[in-house]
């Protein structure tokens, strides 16, 4: 058997196991809380102690099936294209110029001019009083 979908939300998981048998597919759940309880009133984000229901595939010829089935209703991401660095570790190509952006131009400009208001002030409380 293979993990294919697992969620907290047990309409979640009925429908993904109604999916499946539907493409005539066999699955086993377990995990999560008990079915014959409502999953709707019960549900909650905030609640941790939550075990997720899990579906599996029983079968091992159905697993690439199955997950094809899971993709094309984008509920699994595709793993064929990723590269093997994650996203985060990825660096983004740069299309700024070298030098600073325009917001820090800006930001700089602002800080330069509050800074001569600043001095203006001070020059004329000190010389007026």
């Amino acid at each position: 058997m293979r993990q294919i979908y697992s969620s907290v939300r047990l309409e979640n998981v009925d429908r993904v196991v109604a999916l499946m048998n539907e493409e005539g597919i066999e699955t086993s759940v377990t995990g999560g809380r008990s079915f014959k309880r409502s999953g709707r009133r019960d549900f909650s984000f905030k609640e941790q102690n939550q075990d997720p229901a899990t579906v599996w595939i029983v079968r091992s010829e159905d697993v690439a099936r199955a997950s094809e089935i899971m993709r094309s209703a984008g509920l699994l991401r595709s793993t064929r294209d990723a590269d093997f660095v994650p996203s985060a570790g990825r660096f983004a190509p740069r299309t700024e110029k070298a030098g600073l952006s325009m917001a820090w131009r800006i930001r700089l400009g602002l800080l330069v001019v509050l800074t001569v208001m600043a001095g203006i002030t001070a020059v004329r409380m000190v010389a007026g009083g």
